[in-house]
């Protein structure tokens, strides 16, 4: 059995929010496999609301930023996602209203953007399996380039709330961002560091 979850966000009243966030729930206990068949469309939904059908839907636990509210969230799809499709989703939907979602453990915080770079970021490699929009550091070697030479080179590829540090002793560069754009600024340094 396949359940087809289709949310469109108006304004409710607080009975009908907490009957639909029990539906959510006990549907979540009861069907498993929903998660493969998530139809989502957002017509103007407050940016709480969506937080909160998040964490029902992915189970995520969310610490959510007094700052982090009135923005009003519409998306439309014309395919059915998985939850963690849903999750990348949420991420971006984070990144264009200007908010963060910064793992700690098994809670994640959401934050205005230009706080992220001050709260600890998990460190990954190359092989860590991250959602594109994640915010991560990454330490990155590099072999025949001085990075001092590269860090002119690659500021304008990090935003204002992403950062870039050099290491010299180790020609280390260090690397704070969304890990999409971390990737990317990492093939253009694989680019240039040649003998």
């Amino acid at each position: 059995m396949k359940l087809l979850y289709r949310h469109s966000f108006r304004t409710f009243s607080a009975p009908k929010l907490l009957l639909s966030a029990a539906l959510v729930l006990s549907l979540s206990a009861s069907l498993p496999s929903y998660a493969e068949d998530l139809d989502v469309n957002l017509d103007g939904a407050d940016i709480r609301q969506v937080i909160k059908v998040i964490s029902d839907v992915t189970g995520k636990s969310f610490i959510v930023d007094p700052r982090v509210k009135g923005q009003k969230i519409s998306v439309v799809t014309s395919r059915k996602m998985t939850k963690a499709q849903l999750y990348e989703t949420f991420l971006s939907i984070l990144d264009v209203h200007g908010y963060s979602a910064v793992e700690s453990g098994n809670i994640t915080k959401i934050i205005p953007k230009n706080q992220a770079k001050q709260n600890p970021l998990p460190v990954v490699d190359e092989e860590s399996d991250n959602e594109p929009d994640q915010l991560v550091t990454r330490v990155v070697r590099v072999e025949h380039v001085p990075v001092a030479q590269l860090v002119p080179i690659l500021r304008p590829l990090i935003p204002n709330d992403g950062q870039l540090q050099a290491y010299a002793p180790s020609n280390t560069l260090l690397i704070s961002d969304r890990s999409s754009n971390i990737d990317r600024v990492i093939e253009v340094i694989k680019r240039m560091d040649r003998e």
